[in-house]
């Protein structure tokens, strides 16, 4: 006879192996930089969203040089990706997404800083930089180290 303990030693893998001290730590690290992350994202493309193209060439330059169409298509972008942000890993629905959001992120950042780099906005192309360099942070800490899998309610 098989009893539950046996049956759980074979193919189960505990919580406590799983979630021990490191991957804790890189659990709660990547949280804290999704919510930045997200937090950023959500208040630049809300801002994008919302405001008129006048007043905001009036404060950011650059935005001049693109349409209104773009500015507002860039604007989804951003806030679309500060939800694939949080959303997949908190409900722990597709958590898959997050990573792909990450990995958008950062191809926009890096696209960003190029386009900054051109305008000789070299200062706005380092914070572009930094930004990139976090999302690829979630990206690989999500798909390597501290993976949230996928729950089924």
């Amino acid at each position: 006879m098989i009893t539950i303990n046996q049956f759980k030693d074979y193919d189960m893998k505990t919580e406590v192996t799983e979630r021990s001290g490191g991957w804790r730590t890189m659990n709660i690290a990547l949280w804290v930089a999704q919510i930045i992350l997200a937090g950023i994202f959500s208040v630049v493309g809300f801002i994008k969203m919302s405001t008129p193209m006048v007043n905001l060439a009036r404060r950011v330059p650059w935005i001049a040089e693109f349409s209104g169409t773009t500015v507002f298509l860039i604007g989804c972008a951003e806030t679309a990706a500060s939800l694939g942000l949080i959303l997949p890993s908190m409900l722990k629905f597709m958590p898959k997404l997050t990573v792909l959001a990450s990995y958008c992120l950062c191809i926009m950042m890096i696209v960003a800083a190029g386009f900054h780099i051109a305008k000789t906005a070299y200062a706005v192309s380092i914070l572009n930089f930094i930004l990139a360099a976090l999302a690829y942070f979630i990206a690989w800490g999500r798909s390597k180290k501290a993976v949230i899998e996928h729950s089924i309610y």
